[in-house]
């Protein structure tokens, strides 16, 4: 008894070996559900062109805000600024950049949520740039003073930014997304500095070059502007490109109402 049940119990190994699948296919098999999985983890990515529209807003808008630190003190002292109150109106005109951001970021997403994000975020970008020219050209601190208001309102726009993310990618995509806006502010905030020192004043820093040219001499600071400017142009050329048409909130409700069957309408009423 004891050699058949020994038998028996060999045979059932055996025929249990021949059932198993062999370990590498057990191992292909969990990598392709490990890849599957990931895939499926991963969601949806922005193309290329959404990718260079979200940095370019967000650098323009680095570059805009970081690119005035250099020369501000020097451009109250032109603006006549007493130095007893050199401190306050510098620090004044440098804090409502982010002051009228605070305030318009609602507002800016409402009317995005109105007419459409494509034409908010051109909008937003055109004005921007006519008040960094209106900066750069503004002869006296309280001209100065709106212009920043100005820029800092149409600075709401990141938050259109942030909403075209979230709605074009999905999974993990949307993390890597979201990372090139930490990524373009952190270009900005390097390079506008460095521009603005370097570019202001160009008359009395290169004389060969820009002394001979009346505009730079009247305008000090606004050769920098015009760098800033011309990133602006280029966020506002890459947005023109990039982002989809959309209905305005109306006519998406229109559209919707004339989709609907008789059934869904009768639901409705």
């Amino acid at each position: 008894l004891s050699s058949s049940s020994a038998a028996s119990d060999v045979y059932k190994r055996q025929a249990l070996a021949r059932r198993a699948p062999p370990a590498r296919a057990c191992a292909r098999l969990s990598g392709a559900a490990a890849a599957a999985e990931n895939a499926a983890e991963g969601g949806e990515g922005m193309p290329f062109s959404a990718r260079a529209c979200v940095f370019a807003v967000q650098f323009s808008e680095a570059v805009q805000s970081m690119m005035i630190f250099p020369f501000l003190p020097f451009m109250m002292e032109g603006f006549g600024v007493p130095p007893a109150q050199l401190g306050v109106a510098a620090g004044a005109l440098s804090s409502s950049y982010c002051f009228a951001s605070f305030i318009a970021t609602p507002i800016v997403s409402s009317l995005s949520d109105t007419v459409g994000v494509r034409q908010t975020m051109l909008f937003t970008i055109a004005v921007g740039l006519c008040s960094t020219f209106a900066f750069g050209m503004a002869p006296s601190y309280r001209l100065a003073l709106v212009a920043r208001i100005v820029a800092g309102s149409m600075n709401g726009n990141i938050s259109i930014l942030k909403a075209f993310i979230a709605r074009t990618t999905s999974g993990t995509r949307r993390v890597k997304a979201f990372g090139l806006l930490t990524l373009a502010f952190g270009c900005g905030a390097v390079i506008a500095p460095a521009t603005g020192g370097l570019l202001a004043r160009p008359a009395a820093l290169y004389p060969a070059t820009f002394g001979r040219l009346p505009l730079f001499r009247a305008q000090p600071y606004l050769l920098p502007c015009l760098v800033c400017m011309a990133v602006q142009f280029a966020a506002l050329l890459t947005a023109y490109v990039a982002l989809p048409r959309t209905p305005a909130a109306g006519d998406a409700r229109a559209a919707a109402a004339g989709a609907a069957t008789p059934e869904v309408l009768s639901l409705i009423h």
